[in-house]
């Protein structure tokens, strides 16, 4: 799945968060823009999730990527695109 994206191995040493973010902030980026259908939207942006070093040697070694609002809405942003938010 697009929003889930690959770290390196739970073998490898822990990348630090700097690393973590940088792999992530692409690829997260485009799978938010590509469930909106927009990439020009300023009220909701992508965020993303990832492990600490605990987690990473249990074997999460992914991050996740969401879709953050600026304001509380009411249902799906699922292609959106440049649409009001749902209230």
């Amino acid at each position: 799945p697009a929003g889930i994206v690959p770290l390196g191995k739970y073998s490898d040493p822990t990348p630090s968060k700097d690393q973590m973010s940088s792999i992530a902030k692409d690829k997260c980026t485009k799978a938010v823009h590509d469930y909106l259908g927009s990439d020009k939207r300023t009220d909701v942006f992508p965020a993303w999730r990832m492990p600490g070093s605990q987690g990473w040697s249990e074997g999460w070694t992914y991050a996740i990527c969401y879709a953050e609002a600026t304001k509380t809405f009411g249902s799906t942003l699922l292609g959106i695109r440049d649409n009001p938010l749902p209230s």
